[in-house]
Order: structure tokens, then C-alpha cells, then sequence
């Protein structure tokens, strides 16, 4: 049990490193398309880039466990892994009639069937839209909405604190001071950071601020209602929960998108081909791939460890600023080098230290548990994690 413990948190922080270089990739890939290619349609970007989600729909012409409304692999399949369950359950109610019924309870569990997993994706578009729409706005300065790199980096780093009231109110999660402390730690990192990036003299757009703001708010809501309903990585397949995610979002996106075209809010004109390129790219590598990626990283650690996870993306993305040249930088501060230690620090600390005490109140259950859906486990559908 503990080693299976572990093998999901390694995942989870394999997981968050790639997110961490894929949204700074998309960050200066959208930084591009907003200023360098005069695309100023921050909605339409996170409309478009959502909406490809639902190439991972085409799981249900590849794999046939999906096109099952029970979610297993077939009837058979079913019968026989419930014989077995049955025959590994009987010997351990003999020993711990108690550990018989947790075990049974987990046991019958099976991944959600695509219907489930479509009423389950439905809630998730208004904040995960919600979120992502006032976080490219807020970067959007020629839509008269954007704010400065450094008060944009400060308030998005209050998405952890957000993050961990909201853990603490809906997952009851351990409130230790550990993580409380790594929390204060990491927020100061990144102020440290960000008064490093004086190269813009420009004053912060009030309405940017409060997107930022808003967005991280969203962000920490979304991250916690995904831990909420899907506790455990076996609940749902994840690309098949983001298909319908997308799906949900092109369908119930549209209407606003000719609203704001007739409003003038935000106008729907041809779109240059070397545009959609960046778009399209932008799209499939900055959200489908990372957003899953992330999605992942919450279910294998949680919400908090992923959120203080993610804020290494801030002083990565200053180095990917300097590689790339798009601003002259001054030569780097001490404030700069604490800063960047601090977020990193905060993100260890966490990791190693932070483990709820609920995970420990009980070991002997859960490795007896454990032990007996080893071998049940085996004839259950493989692809319940794709």
C-alpha cells in the first residue's frame, strides 16, 4: 500500500513538471497571438482551445470499454472478476468481517459509464471556462483589459491559499501548519520574484487585476470540485471526462460567441491561417495535453500540492522571457534568486511533510484492502485510467 502510495504521488509530480513547462510554453505562445499577431479575442481563444477536448472522444471508435454502459470490458468479464472477488472476499471475512465490507465496498466499484462521466463533465464547464476566459483576459492588453507580468503573477499565486481554505471547508483535509507555512512561503516567493520584473513601467489595469483575481478564485474552486467527485483515478477515465468537457463547452459556447459578435463585445472575423496555426497548436499541446496532464497531477496528489506545484511555472517563465527575448531584463536581483528558492522550497515542503493524517489513521485496513484487490484488480478493464 505504501508503495502504491507513492507511485501515484511520483506520477503526480511527473505530472505537474510537464504542466509546468507546457504553460509557460502556451503562456508565450498566447502572449504571441495577443500582441506580435493583433488577435485580440481572449473568449474565442478559450472557446477554440477548450472545444479540442473533444478530440479525445474519438477514445469510444478505439477502445470498445468505452462504448460499454456498465464501463467493463464485457459481461463475461464482469462475471468472472465477480467470482473471483466473491471467492477473496469470503476468506477474508473469516479473519475481519470488518475489512470484508470496506473491501467489498471498493470492490463492486467500477469505472463510470459514458453517460455518468457526461453528467459529471457538464458541471465542470462553468468554472473550468469561467477560469481559463478571466485569466487570458486579464493578459489581454489591447482588449484594454490586461494588467502588468508582476501584479498578474502576484494575485494568480493566491489561487493556493484559496485552494487550501477551500480543501480544508469541502474536502476536510488536515490544516497543518506545514502546509499553511509552505502556502505564506510560496506567496512570498513570488512577490520576491516579481519585483525582479521592473522592465514595465505601465500602471496595472484595475479590471486586469480583478480578473486575475477572479480567475484565481475559479481556478482553486475547480481544482477542489474535481478532487471532490473524483477522489480516486480509478472513479473515471480522465481523457473521456475532458471529451465531453470540450464537447459540453463547444455546444454551449457558441451562443455567446455570436452574442458578443453582435454586441460588439468581441467580434468573429476570418481568422488569418498562420493565427489558427498558432491557435491550433496553442490548443492541442497548452490545454489538451496539459489540462489532462494537470487534471491528472490533482486526482494522483491534491488540489493544494498541485496549485503550489504549478507556481513554479513563475520564475520558469522568466527564464523562458529571457531565452526568448520578448523584453529587455535588467540583470537579475538577489530578490530574484530567494524568490524562485522560496516557491521552490514551499512546493518540497509540502510534498514531503504535508501528507494528511487521515491517510495514516488506519494503515492495517488499507493494505488489507489492498492485498485483496491485487488480484481482483487484474481481470478489471485496463483502460479505466486512459
Amino acid at each position: 500500500m505504501v508503495h502504491y502510495k507513492c507511485s501515484k504521488k511520483f506520477l503526480g509530480l511527473l505530472c505537474i513538471t510537464g504542466v509546468v513547462v507546457m504553460w509557460v510554453g502556451s503562456s508565450e505562445l498566447i502572449q504571441i497571438i495577443f500582441d506580435d499577431r493583433n488577435f485580440a479575442r481572449p473568449f474565442f481563444l478559450t472557446y477554440f482551445s477548450t472545444s479540442l477536448f473533444c478530440v479525445y472522444l474519438l477514445g469510444f471508435l478505439f477502445f470498445p470499454s468505452w462504448r460499454n454502459r456498465n464501463g467493463s470490458t464485457s459481461v463475461e468479464d464482469t462475471s468472472g472478476t465477480e467470482e473471483r472477488e466473491a471467492m477473496l472476499l469470503d476468506s477474508v471475512a473469516e479473519e475481519d468481517e470488518g475489512v470484508a465490507q470496506a473491501v467489498t465496498h471498493k470492490s463492486t466499484d467500477r469505472c463510470k459509464s459514458a453517460w455518468q462521466t457526461a453528467v459529471l463533465a457538464v458541471q465542470f464547464v462553468p468554472l473550468w471556462f469561467a477560469a481559463n476566459w478571466t485569466f487570458n483576459a486579464s493578459l489581454c492588453t489591447k482588449c484594454g483589459t490586461g494588467t502588468t507580468v508582476a501584479s498578474s503573477t502576484v494575485i494568480s499565486s493566491s489561487s493556493s491559499f484559496f485552494t487550501l481554505l477551500l480543501s480544508a471547508c469541502i474536502l476536510k483535509e488536515h490544516l497543518s501548519w506545514i502546509k499553511f507555512f509552505s502556502v505564506l512561503m510560496s506567496c512570498g516567493g513570488v512577490i520576491l520574484v516579481t519585483e525582479f520584473d521592473d522592465s514595465s513601467s505601465a500602471e496595472s489595469s484595475l479590471l486586469g487585476d480583478s480578473l486575475s483575481l477572479m480567475s484565481a478564485i475559479l481556478m482553486a474552486g475547480f481544482t477542489v470540485q474535481l478532487k471532490y467527485v473524483v477522489p480516486n483515478e480509478e472513479d473515471v477515465r480522465m481523457p473521456m471526462l475532458l471529451g465531453f468537457l470540450g464537447l459540453f463547452t463547444l455546444i454551449l459556447g457558441s451562443p455567446f460567441l455570436i452574442l458578443f459578435h453582435y454586441t460588439g463585445v468581441e467580434k468573429f472575423e476570418g481568422i488569418p491561417l498562420n493565427v489558427l496555426a498558432y491557435l491550433t497548436f496553442n490548443g492541442l499541446v497548452g490545454t489538451v495535453l496539459s489540462d489532462l496532464l494537470w487534471a491528472m497531477a490533482i486526482v494522483f496528489t491534491s488540489p493544494l500540492q498541485a496549485n503550489l506545484g504549478v507556481s513554479l511555472t513563475i520564475p520558469l517563465s522568466f527564464f523562458a522571457d529571457e531565452i526568448a527575448q520578448r523584453q529587455v531584463r535588467h540583470k537579475m536581483k538577489w530578490e530574484y534568486f530567494c524568490g524562485a528558492a522560496l516557491v521552490f522550497v514551499s512546493f518540497v515542503g509540502v510534498n514531503t511533510f504535508g501528507e494528511d493524517q487521515k491517510q495514516t489513521e488506519s494503515p492495517d485496513l488499507d493494505m488489507d484492502s489492498n492485498l485483496v484487490l491485487q488480484d481482483a484488480s487484474r481481470a478489471e478493464d485496463p483502460l479505466c485510467d486512459q
